[in-house]
Order: structure tokens, then C-alpha cells, then sequence
């Protein structure tokens, strides 16, 4: 299914039919995959349009995000829409995105969408939020702060650092689950449509499911919820889980095998199996290195611990 795409130029600049416009909601409701297609296609295209004065407005007062435009006669121009990290900063198009939860003024909503980098975002309240790559998100840009702090995640993962505001509590949306905080920081990951995992790092975040509380996590205690039907799982995971997927390096002290598992399948990506008690009852004290291959990270632990190695395939290592 494809979207056309002079539509879509329309329904962004407002300019479609009422019907027109319901037509466009239905189509990105339903399949929002449309939208990435069509920001793909935009980012190959020449530069030849201003972006509209009342986004670049937005953009300037409330987000630090400068690498996301191109700059020319101090105004920013469409390329903003394909930037190598955010590939979509859409004021107008966001009111299908939230339209079953509250009216919001189409113009107010700002998404913010990521390709194939991480990115670091600096929210209106200076609370700043890293989102990985793949990943989407949409708040109002006008009422943040002020009557509410509250952010949807569509999909993909984001790490907030929340400052702390007693009177507006930083709520995150991620389909029927909210999670709700002060001053902390944790990650969401939106996989699909039935799962969401919350993990937190600092402080106390409350999750909820249908407006019912779950529990309230401490840092170092992951859940992980079944949207459709409420029911979650919790378990305890080191405290650095919540952010490693952004780090560039992660320090390891006296960390068990299994935690040693967990760090080099979240910064490579990549499985350690064992077949010795040895192994999982030794601790390992090493710095990763995202950069560094994973073939020379697995080699450079078993030099470190008198270990000998071996790739079993392009995503998991044998050490023994």
C-alpha cells in the first residue's frame, strides 16, 4: 500500500477537503509506515521550499535541535522534514496521532521521528530525552509545561532525564500504558502494538495500564506490559540497562555472567553462551566499547579471564 503523495503535501499544508483530510487520517492511523515511506522519498528530493514560518517559530522556541534544518537567509527550508538523524518535524500532520486521547489544535502538535541514528532531544523544560533509532514521538509543543508535561511514544525506544516539576508530572503515553514520573530518568520501549517495557535508572516511576496502577518501580526494576490485557511481568536488571542502548562506552565492575550477557547483547548486540559453571560463577571487570568490534570485545575477555573463545555465528560467541 502506497500513499499518494500530493495528498499528503496537501493534508500537511492544510489544503485538503474535509473528506480528503479523514481519508489521509485513516491511511496513517492504520498503516503508519506510510509516513516513513513518504519521508524517505522526501529525503532524496532537491531542496526547494521554505519550511512554513509558524513550524520554524515552534521549533526555535521550544526545541534545541538545530542539526535537524538547513539553514538559509536564517530561516530553515524543507529539508528539515530528512535531516541525518530526524527525518520529520510535522506540526500540522499530528492530530490523527492523538485524536482518541485529547483536542489538541492540529497546529500546537509536534512529531518528531528518528532514522537510522540515535538522537538527543532537549524537551521545552529542559528535560531531555534520547531516542533510539527507528523511533517516533509527538507532544504539544504550546501547552508543555505549562497545564501538562506529557509525550506520546508512538514506537520504537527513548530514555528520559526528567527535571523535576512537583505541580506537572511527566507522563509518558505508549498506547493503554502511562507512565508517570517527577524527576527521574528511565526508558519505554514501544515494540508493537501488545507490548510495552519500561526500565528505570534514577528515581521512582509509576506505571499504569487503563488508568489502573501496575506498581511503582524503583531504579534497577524493569516491567514489562501486555497493552491489550493489562498483565505484566516484572524483574530486577542493572541499573545502566535503562540508557546502554545510547551509550558509547559501558563499565563493567565484578559484573556476573548473566549481567555480561545482558550489556554485550544491548551495545553489540550479539549472545554469549557458556558451557562451564566456571564462566557463570566468575565476575568480569572490562570497559565496551561500542566502536570496538564485537569479535575483538568476546577475544579481549577471554585473554582478560584465561578463557578461550569462539564465534558460533554473525550474532553469538561460545566462551569456555
Amino acid at each position: 500500500m502506497a500513499i499518494d503523495k500530493t495528498l499528503l503535501d496537501r493534508f500537511i499544508h492544510h489544503q485538503c477537503t474535509p473528506e480528503e483530510a479523514e481519508q489521509v487520517s485513516r491511511l496513517l492511523h492504520d498503516s503508519p509506515h506510510l509516513l516513513d515511506d513518504y519521508l524517505q522519498e522526501a529525503w532524496r528530493e532537491e531542496v526547494t521550499e521554505q519550511m512554513p514560518d509558524n513550524m520554524a517559530q515552534a521549533i526555535a522556541a521550544h526545541l534545541q535541535i538545530a542539526p535537524v534544518a538547513r539553514v538559509s537567509n536564517k530561516r530553515y527550508r524543507m529539508g528539515w522534514m530528512a535531516a541525518a538523524a530526524v527525518v520529520l518535524l510535522l506540526l500540522c500532520a499530528g492530530g490523527w496521532l492523538l485524536q482518541q486521547r485529547r483536542n489538541i489544535p492540529q497546529d500546537h502538535l509536534l512529531v518528531v521521528a528518528t532514522a537510522e541514528k540515535n538522537y538527543r532531544l532537549v524537551l521545552p523544560d529542559k528535560s531531555i530525552v534520547w531516542l533510539k533509532a527507528n523511533t517516533r514521538l509527538v507532544f504539544d509543543t504550546i501547552q508543555f509545561g505549562r497545564s501538562s508535561r506529557s509525550i506520546t511514544l508512538l514506537n520504537g525506544e527513548a530514555f528520559f532525564d526528567i527535571r523535576q516539576d512537583a505541580a506537572h508530572p511527566f507522563v509518558v503515553l505508549s498506547g493503554a500504558v502511562q507512565t508517570r514520573v517527577l524527576g527521574t530518568s528511565f526508558s519505554v520501549r514501544h515494540n508493537a502494538a501488545k507490548e510495552i517495557l519500561v526500565t528505570v535508572a534514577s528515581g521512582k516511576v509509576a506505571v499504569d495500564h487503563q488508568q489502573q496502577q501496575l506498581d511503582v518501580l524503583l531504579p534497577g526494576k524493569q516491567i514489562t506490559i501486555n497493552q491489550q490485557t493489562g498483565r505484566f511481568i516484572e524483574q530486577q536488571v542493572p541499573v545502566w540497562l535503562a540508557a546502554a542502548w545510547k551509550e558509547t562506552q559501558l563499565q563493567l565492575d565484578n559484573a556476573s555472567f548473566a549481567d555480561l550477557r545482558t550489556a554485550m547483547e544491548a551495545m553489540y548486540g550479539v549472545r554469549l553462551e557458556t558451557t562451564r559453571d566456571k564462566v557463570r560463577r566468575q565476575t568480569y571487570n572490562i570497559l565496551l566499547n561500542r566502536y570496538m568490534p564485537a569479535k575483538e570485545v568476546v577475544q579481549a575477555l577471554g585473554q582478560l579471564n584465561s578463557l578461550a573463545t569462539k564465534q558460533l555465528n554473525d550474532t553469538s560467541f561460545l566462551i569456555y
